[in-house]
């Protein structure tokens, strides 16, 4: 096992240079590996090993005695160790995900934060189970490269040696560990994954660990030259916070989804594949993880938090004779946008937002048009269209901000009472 460590240590270069590496110590079978190998390569590296453990407080006295292994052996071996304890349980409800999740989540925060390089006692048999979860809840290449073997400071030894190579060097080289009674409970899914469904594909063929590994190896390979791709023509096309969807229809959709991927991160393969039909359509909205929106208009796409509110509006109308009127627009010249023929207005007048099929032929402008095609002429935003307010009468749209009045009621040489419109937004 030491030969298959050395090999994906130089395969991938890990150790560029002597400096310190953290292990993630749990106390179980991988993690104790870990550090043995560790400690033995330590000098031809000229790695400085020291460890962490962090204590989830999930399983009462179990995770009492871990947190007390681990002390006892790094103390015996004589590698610094430090000890987080964390309420976990408390931390998923807080954040409203599973108690998986939640502790993933806080070991990679924790770890950040260390000085060098974080060693992870991810194996061969961890990166399958990785695979069919990510194939079984659908995802792209990069998802069945299975787990990196290397990620910023994150560094994984082990990630070509199986489970069961583990197990044996423990013992072959009498390294005790702990072992974790919820790795038996199959309310996990991980666990289901690796008790029900790995077994099975071993009967089928007793080298899936090894084969997956070498197909997850050429997928990564060109899962990092498509994304490198990506990154370079994301950074030309990009203007500002948005991306010409004209620029991103040119491209190979194996690009385009991986630009959009990076440009709406995070995004799991539905909602690449949504934001894919959303350039298809050329507008349109879509809802994206994080409270977040992705909204293209106008030839442009966006990604929009979910919390912006639209604006609110503030409508006043007054009628007064034409004469007075006449007064107004010789200094306000713009008048005509928001004045209406009292007479030409038919039945009640209602103030409302556009409802579907609402039609107006503006003044001063050529054909009837719905008013989802005018705010489309007028680039008028999204997220503001539906809150616009509409003045209609028993004919429909008489008067819409920001578009102007109908050619109906318009103000002519006829009129005798003008309805003078005033829009405001709301502080």
């Amino acid at each position: 096992m030491l030969q298959t460590v050395l090999k994906t240590i130089e395969r991938y270069g890990m150790f560029p240079s002597p400096g310190k590496v953290t292990v993630a110590l749990s106390g179980g079978a991988d993690s104790m590996a870990l550090l043995s190998l560790l400690l033995k390569v330590r000098e031809r590296y000229g790695l400085t090993v020291t460890a962490a453990h962090l204590n989830h407080l999930l399983r009462g006295s179990e995770s009492e005695r871990d947190e007390a292994f681990v002390r006892g052996v790094c103390e015996k071996l004589g590698v610094e160790l430090a000890v987080k304890r964390l309420d976990v349980a408390a931390l998923a409800r807080r954040k409203g995900i599973g108690l998986e999740l939640a502790g993933r989540q806080a070991r990679y925060a924790w770890f950040s934060d260390f000085e060098g390089q974080v060693a992870l006692a991810h194996t061969a048999s961890d990166s399958l189970e990785t695979v069919l979860f990510n194939l079984c809840r659908g995802t792209g290449m990069q998802g069945l490269a299975g787990i990196a073997p290397m990620r910023g400071a994150f560094v994984r030894p082990l990630i070509e040696c199986t489970r069961e190579m583990v197990e044996a060097y423990c013992a072959e080289n009498e390294i005790p560990y702990v072992i974790d009674s919820s790795n038996a409970h199959l309310q996990f899914a991980r666990n289901r994954m690796r008790q029900l469904v790995v077994p099975q594909l071993k009967e089928i063929n007793p080298a899936v660990e090894g084969n997956v590994l070498r197909t997850a190896r050429i997928l990564r390979r060109e899962s990092d030259f498509l994304t490198d791709l990506a990154k370079e023509t994301l950074n030309k096309i990009r203007q500002e916070d948005a991306l010409p969807a004209d620029a991103l229809k040119t491209l190979h959709p194996a690009i385009r989804g991986r630009i959009l991927a990076l440009f709406a991160a995070p995004v799991d393969a539905t909602h690449v594949e949504a934001l894919m039909n959303l350039i298809a359509q050329g507008r349109g909205r879509q809802s994206l993880s994080g409270d977040r929106m992705a909204v293209l208009e106008n030839g442009f796409l966006s990604v929009v938090p979910i919390s912006v509110e639209p604006p609110q509006y503030v409508v006043d109308y007054e009628t007064i004779s034409i004469s007075e009127f006449d007064k107004i627009r010789k200094v306000h010249t713009l008048l005509s946008k928001t004045a209406l023929d009292c007479d030409k207005i038919t039945g009640k007048l209602v103030q409302r937002t556009r409802l579907p099929g609402d039609k107006i032929r503006l003044s001063g402008r050529k054909g009837t048009k719905t008013l989802k095609k005018w705010f489309n002429e007028a680039k008028i935003p999204l997220i503001e269209r539906d809150v616009l307010p509409v003045l209609s009468d028993e004919y429909g749209p008489v008067w819409v901000e920001e578009l102007g009045v109908a050619q109906r009621v318009e103000v002519d040489e006829t009129t005798r009472q003008v309805l003078l419109v005033r829009c405001r937004k709301k502080e």
